[in-house]
């Protein structure tokens, strides 16, 4: 291909560029007739389907964060959970649970990988406070629903108290 030819194409698509909505544009900046200041309400979470529509996140920031939008809608899956009864030193492993069991309980079912793309999780506190999400202390699962969550090593020698999460879709409308 000569030169010539390779230069009148170049010409042909800049010239075919959609010119800036305004003369002094940042190419960085959105639009001004975009919604909310360039929002994706498709997918941001402070603007999901409309301007100013917040989806409710629960364990934002970390990697068991769900409740974001999805497509114009805010997720429906949550977390829902319990706690074990308390584990004693050389007690049994706690009963087996499955996450159709544990959503059946809320009246609600479960949603398999629907949660940052798992199933349930598993942890174990000294004193029953929350699993930290903050790290990836919680044994995540992506199992089937149907399948029991495993449990993380009880080994403390002062027992424990194992909790369970299942990500169920949500009663709420």
């Amino acid at each position: 291909m000569d030169t010539r030819r390779v230069a009148m194409l170049l010409v042909g698509a800049l010239g075919c560029r959609e010119p800036l909505p305004c003369d002094d544009c940042d190419p960085d900046d959105p639009p001004p007739d975009l919604p909310c200041g360039g929002a994706d309400l498709e997918n941001d979470s402070a603007n999901c389907g409309e301007c100013g529509h917040a989806c409710e996140l629960t364990y934002a920031g970390t990697p068991y964060e769900i409740g974001g939008c999805e497509n114009g809608t805010c997720s429906t899956a949550r977390w829902f959970g319990r706690q074990v009864d308390p584990l004693r030193p050389g007690a049994p492993p706690p009963p087996e649970l499955r996450c159709d069991d544990l959503c059946a309980d809320f009246g609600t079912t479960c949603v398999f990988r629907g949660c940052s793309g798992k199933t349930g999780y598993s942890c174990a506190t000294l004193f029953g406070t929350e699993c930290e999400f903050a790290d990836d202390r919680p044994l995540a699962w992506s199992g089937p629903c149907n399948e029991g969550v495993p449990w993380p090593e009880l080994g403390s020698p002062t027992g424990g108290v194992p909790q369970v999460g299942c990500c169920c879709e949500s009663v709420e409308p």
